[in-house]
C-alpha cells in the first residue's frame, strides 16, 4: 500500500538522506504543542486553515525555498498519512528541499524542535508561515527573502 511515510522512507534511502520517523506519542506531543501555540480556537478542518497571524505567498514551486529559512539545522516534517498525523526529522533544510523534490506532492508543515516557527505548504500551493517564519513569508511576497 502506498504512503507517504513509506515514499519518504524510500526516497530518503535511493537519495542517502538521513530521516528519523518519530514515535506516535512524541508526534503527537509536537502536534498539542503546535495547537496550542500557532491555532485559533475554531479552526475545523484543515490545520492550515487555522493558523493564527501568519502570513502566506501562493507560489507552486514555494516549498523550493524552505532551505533558504531552515538553512542548515534540523527540522522536523509533519504529515497527515493513512488517517493519523506523522513526523520525521531532517538534517537540513537543504536536505528536506532535496527529499521533497523527488516526491509526489503532498500537503506539508515544517517546525523547530522547539516549535519557533511553523511552515506549511498546502494543496493550493500556499507557503504559509507562523511564528519567525512569518517575516519571512512575507518577505518571499516581497522578492526579498533573506537565507537562514
Amino acid at each position: 500500500m502506498w504512503s507517504i511515510c513509506n515514499e519518504i522512507l524510500s526516497v530518503s534511502k535511493e537519495m542517502k538522506i538521513e530521516v528519523q520517523m518519530l514515535s506516535p506519542e512524541i508526534t503527537a506531543d509536537y502536534f498539542a504543542k503546535i495547537e496550542k501555540k500557532y491555532l485559533s480556537e475554531n479552526y475545523h478542518s484543515f490545520l492550515w486553515d487555522g493558523l493564527s497571524d501568519h502570513s502566506v505567498v501562493t507560489d507552486s514551486s514555494g516549498w523550493r525555498y524552505l532551505d533558504r529559512f531552515i538553512g542548515d539545522k534540523q527540522c522536523i516534517l509533519l504529515f497527515y498519512d493513512l488517517e493519523k498525523w506523522k513526523a520525521a526529522v531532517i538534517n537540513s533544510g537543504h536536505e528536506l528541499v532535496t527529499l521533497i523534490g523527488e516526491m509526489y506532492g503532498f500537503e506539508f508543515y515544517v517546525f523547530d524542535s522547539s516549535i519557533s516557527y511553523l511552515i506549511c505548504f498546502n494543496h493550493h500551493d500556499q507557503l504559509i508561515g507562523v511564528g519567525s517564519a512569518k517575516e519571512w513569508v512575507n518577505s518571499l511576497q516581497q522578492g526579498s527573502a533573506p537565507h537562514a
